[in-house]
């Protein structure tokens, strides 16, 4: 922690955020949340979870000893 950073606390625990990366921060979380609206959206067309997320291509890394995580599709 430093002078200045913002606390953020509920029940499920503490975040300590540098005010100089709030912007950003904020930038990401509204991406994440398109993102999944758009997941639901497919979700309730019949789609499947797998459907809107690269799972065969990270399982095929993973299973390369590759890095990889799992992302939204567009």
């Amino acid at each position: 922690m430093n002078p200045g950073d913002i606390i953020l606390a509920d029940d499920e625990g503490i975040v300590v955020i540098d005010p100089n990366k709030i912007q950003t921060l904020l930038d990401s979380a509204v991406a994440v949340k398109k993102a999944e609206n758009k997941l639901i959206e497919r979700l309730d067309t019949g789609s499947t979870l797998s459907d809107g997320l690269n799972v065969l291509e990270h399982v095929d890394a993973l299973t390369r000893s590759e890095p990889s995580s799992l992302k939204f599709l567009a």
